[in-house]
């Protein structure tokens, strides 16, 4: 029987990561600094849910009082060589969403934990120029690895659509529905043959979507969608249609913890901010 949840959690955040790569760029977090974000998250009690476990909050079910949920959009290699590593180091589990058109088979490559050569993990504008040319396999994760991440039951991965196309851009109203719709089957179809399953969450890529792909998405099975959306707060009550996430700051441990403090307290943060401006009058 498991031991009741004193104090659960009223505000899950839920982080959202792209590139962990020392080669720069943007949307990237250096591993030193990912490094000290993981290690802040272990040293002051926090639980990393998965998506199950965040699922259960939504729902109403307690999780603990320091509660997050550990995203990244794309699989990018990088998530594979450099953070990976930091995850199991700690102990912290995670979500990746899977643009599954540029994910390929091959064999598995070093990581950073190895005693071996690790492959290049380029920028975010390089990773784009190799995916364009053809060659999204020097840059994403392929398929062995991601079942050997799976294996240790740290990471869930799930659907971050079969492409990044923005339809609404290319297309008319019942086009890009069309082409949303098939991006949907196409890309259930790919995780169910690779991993056997394909969960209900979903992110939505280049963080768009409108009433309608809201709809269709609910029709191929999805239920718990991801924004690019930081001005809110995922509490019990909280839609699954509208969830929210927020980039980590990249300035150190301090401002990480002071970040996800806010994004845990709010009203204790903005008091705490007059507080400080009246002090300085």
């Amino acid at each position: 029987m498991s031991t009741p949840i004193k104090n659960p959690a009223k505000i899950v955040p839920i982080l959202r990561y792209r590139h962990v790569t020392p080669n720069g760029g943007m949307f990237n977090c250096a591993p030193e600094m990912f490094t000290a974000h993981m290690a802040h998250l272990a040293n002051y009690g926090y639980t990393a849910l998965s998506a199950t476990e965040f699922e259960k909050f939504l729902n109403g079910e307690p999780v603990p009082n320091r509660s997050v949920v550990i995203t990244f959009d794309g699989g990018y290699l990088d998530n594979y060589v450099f953070a990976f590593p930091v995850l199991k180091k700690f102990e912290l589990k995670a979500n990746i969403f899977l643009s599954t058109s540029v994910i390929k088979q091959g064999e598995i490559r070093a990581s950073f934990d190895s005693n071996e050569i690790i492959p290049f993990c380029p920028s975010h504008v390089e990773c784009k120029q190799r995916i364009n040319s053809g060659h999204p396999e020097s840059v994403m994760m392929n398929w062995d690895e991601i079942r050997l991440m799976l294996q240790s039951g740290l990471i869930d991965v799930h659907s971050f659509a079969h492409t990044q196309t923005r339809w609404d851009q290319q297309l008319n109203e019942e086009g890009k529905n069309a082409a949303i719709q098939k991006e949907f089957e196409q890309s259930k179809s790919v995780l169910i043959s690779e991993i056997g399953s394909v969960s209900q969450h979903f992110c939505w890529p280049n963080g768009y979507f409108d009433d309608d792909y809201l709809a269709l998405a609910k029709e191929a099975g999805f239920k718990y969608f991801y924004t690019n959306d930081p001005r809110g707060f995922n509490t019990p009550t909280t839609s699954p249609d509208y969830l929210y996430r927020y980039i980590p700051s990249e300035k150190g441990e301090t401002a990480f913890g002071l970040q996800l403090y806010g994004a845990r307290h709010p009203n204790k943060l903005v008091r705490l901010f007059r507080h400080y401006k009246s002090v300085e009058a």
